[in-house]
């Protein structure tokens, strides 16, 4: 964040819209398409399918702030790799941190 906050706020939005998107996509494919499950111990519903189409959401995402919304447009393409990587496993890592949180504390979610 703080290397994306010196390029320009606008790219720490972009940020947030890469992680919805990961989180969205991988959400709404990995529930309809989803077969394999990695880690079903602690989040049995993500699924490989899910990880892959957020991740290639987010791909499009980072494409599309080079180019049509154009956040890091003065950025290098290394920085757009970093972006990504960063948004695909941190991003999914800490939604799996977030679901053994739940597990261990007995939530359906943590809005409640």
């Amino acid at each position: 964040l703080v290397r994306l906050a010196a390029l320009d706020i606008d790219a720490v939005l972009g940020l947030i819209l890469l992680l919805q998107l990961n989180d969205g996509f991988g959400l709404i494919i990995g529930r309809r398409w989803g077969r394999h499950h990695p880690f079903p111990r602690i989040s049995p519903h993500k699924s490989l399918e899910g990880y892959a189409a957020g991740a290639l959401t987010s791909a499009v995402g980072v494409l599309l702030l080079y180019t049509a919304v154009p956040v890091l447009d003065s950025a290098s393409w290394d920085t757009g790799v970093w972006v990504l990587a960063s948004v695909v496993v941190v991003g999914n890592a800490g939604d799996l941190v977030f679901s053994m949180l739940k597990r261990r504390l007995e939530l359906k979610d943590f809005g409640t």
